[in-house]
């Protein structure tokens, strides 16, 4: 009766205090079979297995339809790893990523985390002066340094109570941090009060006189742990991000082991600085996430596929590359076979609408507008027009030179797909069936232009 009780007073601290939710078996279940790929971060087994298949497969000159997606795969994972060095979970569709994430104590005055705590992604900033910075400067390898930094700024430790290196950090972020602690520190009225709840619960009075180190703060921490909880709990919408879920399992208040779900059919996004982890229980402490890197796997994905990359794509087109063409492969490898996986998406979007893949015509328009959205999607929008346009065989860098119409037509076609991929993108809606969409509407409505006229829509909406 006990443990159901203290359920009940989870479950309903979980729902008060935030956007997120833990959600019903039901509604677990519906989601996760949408799961199409599982990307685990954390093994390494899994990764050497896909970039493994990949390297086979790129020994090939031609791809099969299914070989295309299969080999997106590992662009995937190249993307979501690649995007932790900017502290971004970037989350591919009706995909889960799981992932080890760097954690903070964001309240030493609390206890820390069990291995089976239950925390909820709140879109927030703890009232830390320069909390968001710190994380992005942070590194696995200087954890216990931030960590200690953040508690003695939550706590209002004076500026000339810190250690020399803290303080050159600090004005390396903004060099008036010394009278922004202090306005900061006359501001905060009910800073007395934190203190006395420090005191009473550490023994220690660091708000006025000293300095607390990371030893001697985390040895205070582990005389106040708390008991396991038990149970298995689902997954929780993750606040501020659509149809993103989220389970953790925590390592104390250091790591967090994560899974993200996104059964969408779109890229979602995922900012971790902006975040704070929060507790069922009102006695553990908040936590602050960062990443920071991807412990080597985009580098490991580029140094196992570069070589094939750059040897065989000269094979992948039914035109012969330019030196633009291969001075962009040389120089962006992976993007490069992104782009070239793209093409052939492309290809099958324009099947599947007209049933040819014609030259000149409405599908020609069509498939130009969808090869340009989809690696827009990919790549970007500055990266997207540097490869599309290097494609275009009669294009010199003297654009006071003639150049065909053909040309002038898939110029135009590719710069309406790459703003329209933008304009989704910043509507939360890029994907690739609804590029489709688009495309089709922008045909219909002459956004789309063509030379020939003998391309119908055969297989529709």
């Amino acid at each position: 009766m006990r443990y159901f009780f203290q359920l009940f007073l989870i479950l309903l601290i979980l729902t008060s205090c935030s956007h997120s939710q833990i959600i019903s078996d039901g509604d677990e279940k519906a989601i996760l079979s949408n799961i199409q790929y599982q990307i685990n971060l954390s093994d390494r087994k899994f990764i050497l297995k896909e970039i493994g298949a990949a390297k086979i497969l790129l020994k090939k000159r031609s791809f099969t339809d299914e070989e295309v997606l299969r080999l997106e795969k590992v662009i995937e994972l190249y993307v979501v790893s690649k995007g932790l060095f900017d502290h971004e979970v970037k989350l591919p569709p009706r995909a889960s990523v799981e992932l080890l994430l760097s954690s903070f104590c964001l309240d030493p005055r609390l206890s820390p985390p069990t291995n089976s705590e239950i925390f909820l992604w709140k879109k927030e900033t703890p009232d830390i002066p320069y909390y968001s910075e710190i994380l992005k400067r942070s590194s696995k390898k200087q954890q216990d340094v931030f960590q200690e930094l953040i508690w003695n700024l939550r706590e209002g430790v004076n500026f000339n109570q810190f250690p020399k290196p803290m303080q050159l950090l600090l004005k390396n972020i903004d060099p008036s941090v010394e009278s922004v602690l202090r306005l900061k520190k006359l501001e905060n009225k009910t800073l007395q009060k934190v203190k006395e709840k420090l005191i009473e619960f550490t023994g220690i009075d660091s708000v006025e006189n000293r300095y607390l180190s990371f030893e001697e703060v985390k040895s205070n921490l582990s005389k106040h742990e708390v008991s396991e909880l038990k149970g298995q709990f689902n997954y929780s919408s993750v606040d501020g991000v659509d149809s993103v879920y989220s389970k953790n399992l925590s390592n104390s208040y250091s790591g967090q082991r994560v899974t993200f779900v996104n059964p969408e059919s779109i890229w979602k996004k995922i900012n971790i600085t902006e975040y704070q982890l929060i507790p069922g229980r009102s006695e553990i402490q908040k936590l602050g996430v960062f990443a920071g890197t991807d412990s080597g796997i985009s580098k490991l994905i580029e140094d196992a596929l570069k070589e094939s990359i750059i040897r065989n794509s000269q094979y992948w087109y039914s035109t012969r590359l330019n030196s633009r063409e291969l001075s962009l492969i040389q120089k962006y490898p992976i993007e490069a076979l992104s782009v070239f996986l793209q093409s052939k998406k492309a290809e099958l979007s324009t099947l599947k609408y007209f049933g040819q893949n014609g030259e000149d015509n409405e599908s020609d328009a069509f498939r130009h507008f969808m090869w340009a959205g989809l690696v827009t999607e990919q790549v970007g929008e500055n990266l997207a027009l540097q490869f599309l346009t290097a494609h275009e065989p009669n294009l010199t860098k003297n654009l006071s030179e003639k150049i065909s119409n053909s040309t002038k037509m898939d110029l135009h076609n590719n710069q309406v797909g790459i703003v329209a991929a933008s304009e989704l993108r910043k509507r939360n809606e890029l994907g690739w069936s609804n590029l489709e969409k688009n495309g089709i509407q922008k045909l219909n409505d002459g956004t789309l232009i063509s030379i020939e006229k003998n391309s119908k829509i055969k297989y529709g909406n």
